[in-house]
């Protein structure tokens, strides 16, 4: 869905957001969506937070990453009836981060 390595956009800036949208296929009836999240060789600690696009970040985590480590999570996010969600980077550097779907719960 989402590479950033390969992107236009780049790395995402400290304390910013990427947004996507809902996979091809599925509708924003279907409730939740899985996915893996993978932060690529930060520079400095930090944690990603998952979101739909039409709430404020809720201040929780689903990953937390050391400098230099390549760190994978699987989350569940909520749709909430919205066709966009966020992926917030919330650490000191911009950082290349990987957004796959893996399922969702109808």
């Amino acid at each position: 869905m989402v590479d950033t390595r390969s992107a236009s956009s780049g790395a995402v800036a400290s304390d910013k957001t990427i947004g996507f949208t809902t996979p091809s296929g599925l509708t924003a009836d279907n409730p939740s969506l899985v996915l893996n999240v993978t932060v690529v060789s930060p520079t400095d600690a930090g944690y990603l937070n998952a979101y739909p696009g039409s709430q404020s970040s809720p201040g929780t985590s689903i990953s937390d990453f050391a400098a230099g480590s390549t760190t994978a999570t699987d989350t569940i996010v909520n749709t909430a009836n919205a066709n966009d969600y966020l992926i917030g980077n919330e650490s000191g550097s911009a950082n290349n981060i990987i957004i796959v779907a893996t399922g969702y719960f109808d």
